[in-house]
């Protein structure tokens, strides 16, 4: 019954050390996908490139905000909608 226990003991201290390990890295993702989610819906810009860049933020977890911030998030800001470009929005007639 002691074997049982120590084995237990040892496995329980193999995965407290990787759950203290993993857990910062998941926190980073999360706060990473929320900038990157929260700063895409505040942009004016079409439906489909938010929906495409909504995917890859999901689904290419830690690697999918990284790129959006860095180059997705200037990208779309040249391709704002702009109230001076009325074309964008369709015809209001």
């Amino acid at each position: 019954m002691d074997y049982l226990a120590e084995i237990w003991t040892e496995i329980w201290e193999v995965h407290r050390i990787f759950l203290l390990a993993i857990i910062p890295v998941i926190a980073l993702d999360l706060i990473l996908m929320s900038v990157s989610l929260v700063n895409l819906v505040r942009k004016p810009v079409s439906a489909s490139a938010k929906i495409g860049w909504v995917l890859a933020i999901v689904l290419v977890n830690t690697i999918g905000p990284i790129i959006y911030l860095a180059f997705g998030s200037k990208q779309l800001d040249e391709k704002a909608i702009t109230w001076d470009d009325p074309k964008e929005y369709g015809n209001f007639d």
